[in-house]
C-alpha cells in the first residue's frame, strides 16, 4: 500500500486535489490517517493540511477522524521530486516544486 499512497502525492496538483485520469475522479484524499501510521506520514500530513478544498474527511468517517487525528504529528513536504518518474504506474509527473504557484504537467503512458 505504501507505494499507492507514495503514488497519490506524487500526481498531486500544485493546489493540493488529485488530477482526474480515465474515468477515475481521486480528488482530495485521507493524510489525517497516513499521518501516525506511514513511514512517510509527516508527508500525507503535509499533503492532508495543505490542499485548496482545507483538510478533507469524507462525511460518514468524521468520528474516525476525530478519535484518530494527532495534531502533534509533524507535517513535512515531500523530499523527493519534484519531478517524478514513476514508469511501473506508467505517469511521469514534471512540476517545478510542491507550492501551489508550481507549473506542472502529468504524462500518462499507460500500457
Amino acid at each position: 500500500m505504501d507505494r499507492t499512497h507514495d503514488w497519490s502525492v506524487n500526481i498531486r496538483l500544485p493546489n493540493g486535489r488529485r488530477p482526474n485520469t480515465d474515468d477515475g475522479h481521486l480528488d482530495d484524499t485521507y493524510g489525517h490517517y497516513l499521518a501516525g501510521v506511514d513511514a512517510d506520514g509527516a508527508v500525507h500530513h503535509w499533503d492532508w493540511l495543505n490542499n485548496e478544498n482545507g483538510p478533507y474527511v469524507r462525511g460518514f468517517n468524521e468520528p474516525d477522524a476525530i478519535l484518530f487525528y494527532d495534531d502533534t504529528l509533524p507535517s513535512q513536504e515531500p523530499t523527493r521530486g519534484p519531478t517524478i518518474f514513476m514508469p511501473a504506474a506508467g505517469d511521469a509527473v514534471f512540476r517545478t516544486d510542491w507550492s501551489t504557484d508550481a507549473t506542472y504537467l502529468l504524462l500518462r503512458g499507460e500500457h
